[in-house]
């Protein structure tokens, strides 16, 4: 019998399943927005998981277990992408589903132009990016996951935005003078 999160005796199978529906969510944003691609995604959570179980006892501080588990998943991913040369990515559609007619068709070209500028940036920046923006990671949780400290963290966010802001307003040139000639 385990306490664990300061919670009644349990057994370790009931201690699993609750990181696990905890966290699977978590987890799984972050790889797919790293990824684009459910396959890799699903493949990359599940071996995180299995590894992270593997090891709890190893876990100093069970309260970090989600950020441990998200930086396992995360690093999958990028071996899988590496093995498999994989490094496109694919507009999510199917995540917006409310408002106008307009709204939504604002909201995909939006989605579209972010998706472009991400997969023209290197996977260091679309990382942190990811991270920071689509799972909403603090500078502390940025600098846990990704094994590096909070200053460390905050000036790679900076690069990356710049790098980010950079490839967008080259497009943009890019748009206008292309508009100019017509």
């Amino acid at each position: 019998m385990f306490r664990f999160f300061g919670r009644k005796q349990c057994n370790l199978n009931e201690v699993l399943e609750v990181l696990y529906k905890e966290n699977y969510a978590r987890v799984y944003r972050a790889v797919f927005a790293l990824t684009r691609d459910k396959l890799i995604t699903e493949d990359a959570v599940q071996e995180a998981f299995f590894k992270a179980f593997g090891k709890l006892e190893k876990l100093k501080d069970k309260g970090k277990f989600s950020s441990w588990v998200t930086t396992i998943a995360v690093n999958e991913a990028k071996d899988m992408l590496k093995s498999r040369a994989r490094h496109r990515i694919v507009p999510i559609h199917d995540q917006i589903s409310l408002g106008s007619a307009d709204q939504r068709i604002s909201n995909l070209e939006v989605q579209d132009e972010v998706d472009r500028v991400l997969v023209q940036l290197k996977l260091s920046d679309k990382e942190i990016l990811i991270l920071k923006y689509f799972c909403e990671l603090s500078i502390e949780e940025l600098a846990e996951v990704l094994g590096i400290s909070p200053s460390t963290a905050k000036v790679r966010l900076h690069r990356a935005r710049l790098n980010f802001r950079n490839i967008l307003e080259a497009e943009s040139v890019l748009d206008a003078g292309v508009g100019g000639e017509s």
